[in-house]
């Protein structure tokens, strides 16, 4: 007699920050977005930024600009693309044009 296997519970499945679902896919156009919303954002819009980074900046400074709704960090979307487009070189045509800056 061959015993039945039952099932053996599993862990959840684990989801990259890209599959979570979060207040930010419910609202894309939502004016202000958390912390991680923003590094998100930025890395949505090919700036890899990591939640992580965006903390350090708003401590030593550097960072996009950000506001506080009681407690807590929210950046907005204007703002974040405005840092990151002055943050980018003007478009360079080779490497000896970035030397002859």
């Amino acid at each position: 007699m061959v015993p039945e296997l039952t099932s053996v519970p599993t862990r959840p499945e684990r989801r990259l920050p890209s599959q979570r679902t979060s207040a930010e896919a419910a609202a894309p156009d939502a004016p202000y977005l958390s912390r991680p919303a923003a590094a998100a954002f930025l890395t949505h819009l090919g700036l890899k930024t990591a939640t992580a980074t965006l903390a350090k900046w708003a401590t030593i400074g550097g960072g996009p600009a950000y506001r506080l709704f009681g407690s807590k960090v929210v950046y907005e979307r204007a703002s974040l693309r405005a840092w990151a487009e002055a943050r980018l070189s003007k478009p360079l045509e080779s490497t000896a044009a970035r030397r002859n800056r």
